[in-house]
């Protein structure tokens, strides 16, 4: 692919205030602009991380395969709450940019915590989204008490418990909130 013939469009730092929670939501856009009616693939990033883990190359090298890409920063860490918040901004690029992505063509891909969101983005909305794809995702913050991310990291559990709201004994209903593992075997 030759760079040089690429007419790309960056958008960055777009916000989004959700009805749902109040979140601010921050998402960034590329796309080339010779391309119209274009798949559009959703990118999350890490849990500890934000959209800047997904740089300008990794976002150039994605719009290089014709995609239109929309790379978000999560919120609520999978969280019912957080997927709906997800939908909103989706619904809002797909109206927005209407003329440049096909709706009827989307895709998500996460890594880590992102990876976690894109299995519950998936289980929630199963025929907003083609395919979903998870590098390492988190599927269980901790509700299980023995195999959850929580028991297994013990480096990560006070940020996990930050996010969450408490430990899996004190509040077991937000972790089963975030437990996509039972409904992926489902």
């Amino acid at each position: 692919i030759n760079e040089a013939l690429m007419a790309y469009v960056e958008t960055a730092d777009i916000n989004y205030t959700s009805p749902v929670t109040g979140a601010v939501i921050q998402y960034d856009i590329t796309y080339d602009d010779v391309n119209s009616d274009m798949p559009a693939l959703f990118v999350h990033h890490t849990f500890n991380g934000d959209k800047t883990g997904i740089t300008q190359e990794i976002k150039r090298r994605l719009a290089d395969y014709g995609f239109f890409i929309a790379v978000i920063n999560m919120t609520e860490d999978c969280s019912a709450a957080g997927v709906v918040d997800f939908k909103h901004v989706v619904d809002l690029v797909l109206r927005n940019y209407a003329a440049q992505t096909d709706s009827g063509a989307l895709y998500m891909v996460g890594y880590s915590g992102g990876g976690g969101f894109t299995y519950k983005a998936i289980i929630m909305m199963p025929d907003k989204f083609r395919m979903g794809v998870a590098h390492f995702g988190m599927s269980d913050y901790g509700y299980d008490l023995t195999y959850g991310w929580h028991a297994q990291s013990a480096a990560e559990r006070a940020t996990i418990e930050a996010r969450v709201g408490g430990t899996p004994v004190g509040v077991p209903d937000k972790y089963l909130n975030r437990m996509a593992w039972y409904a992926l075997r489902n």
